[in-house]
């Protein structure tokens, strides 16, 4: 039962990150809101803490990183929004190129995650 002036809830909904490679544009990152717009982002964070991470990544993001350099730059975003909470086991990492899909495997992510340590 709605009352008047009773502020209008939205259904629950959801935000979506989708990546992938375009043959003409290169790769592609596109944020979906709950209200089913659509936007393109060179980087982006979504969730808890986005504010940090989006802020983060703002600062340290050149278009011409190299994949690895990208990576890092992902895994540091993270870092900086989980603080101790930030572990191998609780990342996946998944990668969009021209030549496909993959998501890496737990063993990648922990070599990713050491690496951090010494930078």
């Amino acid at each position: 039962m709605h009352r008047k002036g009773d502020r209008k809830n939205r259904p629950l909904g959801v935000a979506v990150l989708i990546a992938l490679w375009d043959r003409n544009n290169g790769a592609q990152l596109l944020h979906a809101d709950p209200d089913g717009e659509y936007s393109r982002f060179e980087s982006i964070a979504i969730g808890v803490g986005f504010e940090v991470a989006n802020c983060y990544m703002a600062e340290q993001y050149r278009k011409e990183m190299t994949m690895d350099e990208a990576k890092t730059l992902a895994l540091q975003s993270l870092q900086r929004v989980m603080k101790e909470k930030f572990s191998a086991n609780c990342i996946e990492v998944s990668l969009v190129t021209k030549d496909g899909y993959c998501t890496l495997n737990e063993s990648e992510i922990s070599q990713l995650v050491q690496q951090l340590d010494f930078e």
